[in-house]
């Protein structure tokens, strides 16, 4: 008993998948004959005209990525002189923070390239502004020579030699009793 009530059970479920597999067939071959009317149906000309459209398409999209790859290019030569020119500033980047050197890195490094002009090259320069000045100064053509300038002593003129200080009072003394 208990076998005949899963044979029947196992009966019934066996027909509705059969009918169920039967109703999926029956509709696919619907499906597939009027698929295969409309394919019937269709004249040449529309499908010329299909044609003709697709091709037009494939003829824009073509002239598009004619244009699209001439643009990459361009845009290819105006990177590869970007790295040229930044091609040291990558090198010391990738020297320091190794190959996985981005954007940050970049910065970082011209900055830190910038650091080590400012600190060679300042101190360079006023070195130099300093021996300049010193040339200048113990340049033996520019300097002044002693001068004698006539001084009155008493009723007579004399020739007294004086420091360059001295020389410069002396003058404004005249100058002010000429005045």
């Amino acid at each position: 008993m208990i076998k005949s009530k899963y044979l029947d059970e196992a009966r019934d479920e066996r027909q509705r998948l059969r009918n169920i597999a039967e109703q999926t067939i029956q509709q696919s071959n619907e499906l597939i004959n009027r698929l295969r009317q409309q394919i019937g149906t269709a004249s040449n000309a529309d499908v010329e005209s299909d044609i003709l459209e697709q091709r037009q398409l494939i003829d824009t999209t073509e002239d598009e990525l004619n244009n699209l790859f001439e643009r990459k290019y361009e845009i290819e030569a105006e990177a590869r002189v970007l790295e040229a020119e930044v091609g040291p500033v990558k090198y010391i980047a990738e020297l320091i923070y190794g190959d996985n050197a981005d954007k940050n890195a970049l910065e970082e490094a011209v900055r830190w390239v910038i650091m080590v002009l400012v600190v060679v090259f300042d101190p360079l320069a006023v070195v130099l502004v300093i021996s300049g000045i010193t040339l200048i100064e113990n340049n033996p053509k520019r300097k002044k020579k002693k001068t004698e300038p006539l001084v009155k002593q008493g009723t007579d003129w004399a020739h007294v030699e004086l420091e360059e200080d001295t020389v410069e009072s002396v003058l404004d003394e005249v100058e002010d009793e000429q005045i």
